[in-house]
């Protein structure tokens, strides 16, 4: 009797066959290969992975929600590479793991081999009272009910890292989304503060503009030949030695009203951008009060910001 097996490199397939041919001179039972496949399928390592995934989910946790407050020691030390985008394709990763070999899909072929060993049973007659056989075929149905079993813990405890999972990738949308939420309150708040600024250096120019137009050149001319400094009468036309005298007084007096100009306006200034920081800050307080509130209510979980814990 001869058969064929095709497996993959991971399969172990030889020494499954090396397996069944230890009990082939005993009892030719047609599946213990299957079971041996199946309880190699779902060994420790699969168990050893579901408790790895729920670790750096606890991890995740640890890192988002303070939820374990473990004292670091020597041998453990909080992970300080999980930043924002890393987590999400840590979440990614650790999703793909718990989804590899699913204790669901494994329950249904359980359930088929259970099904074909009682087909198997019941069909046989010859061989049904041999003491070999008998303890064969309730060693199979003994490790096919343990393992059924086991799916179904496994299943349990699977749904449970994937709900877990799902919540932290919640929490990490919102708070993306709060993050976005206040650089786009800063942003427009900039904005806003450059178009003020842009606003009052207009009306500062226009209002220089329109006041020089209307009165500085008549005014100039006006008070500059008016003076008794020039003479333009026919006997004497010549300048005053005393000119100097309008230079000397008009100069400083340019100078205070200048500087009068500027000190007011700075005043001016300073005053408007106190009242926009604090406009600015009441507006990203507001929008962070009700992002929080949102996040809140959609995670069950009470977590702030680091003004709240610092407030």
């Amino acid at each position: 009797m001869s058969g064929y097996v095709k497996g993959a490199e991971n399969a172990d397939v030889k020494t499954l066959i090396s397996q069944v041919q230890h009990y082939a001179s005993s009892a030719a039972h047609p599946l213990l290969l299957p079971v041996l496949i199946l309880y190699r399928e779902l060994s420790l390592d699969n168990d050893k992975a579901q408790r790895e995934a729920r670790q750096n989910v606890r991890e995740l946790e640890e890192a988002l929600l303070n939820r374990y407050c473990v004292a670091p020691a020597a041998g453990y030390a909080p992970r300080e590479d999980l930043i924002l985008d890393t987590i999400i394709p840590e979440l990614h990763k650790l999703r793909c793991k718990v989804l590899w070999k699913r204790p669901q899909i494994w329950q249904n072929v359980a359930g088929r081999i259970l099904k074909a060993t009682d087909t198997f049973w019941d069909s046989l007659e010859q061989q049904r009272e041999d003491p070999v056989m008998q303890e064969m075929h309730q060693t199979i149905l003994s490790r096919l009910n343990f393992m059924s079993v086991k799916l179904e813990g496994l299943e349990s405890y699977t749904q449970v890292t994937l709900e877990r999972m799902d919540l932290l990738r919640e929490l990490m949308n919102s708070i993306i989304g709060q993050v976005e939420s206040r650089l786009s309150v800063e942003i427009a708040t900039q904005q806003h503060r450059l178009a003020d600024a842009s606003r009052r250096d207009s009306i500062s120019m226009k209002t220089l503009a329109i006041l020089g137009a209307m009165f500085l050149p008549g005014t100039f001319l006006a008070t500059f030949f008016s003076m008794p400094f020039f003479d333009f009468s026919g006997e004497n036309d010549a300048f005053s030695k005393q000119i100097g005298i309008y230079f000397v007084i008009m100069v400083p007096l340019t100078l205070l009203t200048l500087g009068t100009w500027w000190k007011f306006n700075q005043i001016s200034v300073k005053e408007v951008e106190e009242e926009d920081v604090s406009d600015i800050e009441r507006r990203v307080y507001t929008v962070e009060a009700r992002i929080m509130k949102r996040i809140r209510r959609r995670t069950g979980f009470g977590i702030g910001t680091w003004e709240e814990s610092r407030a």
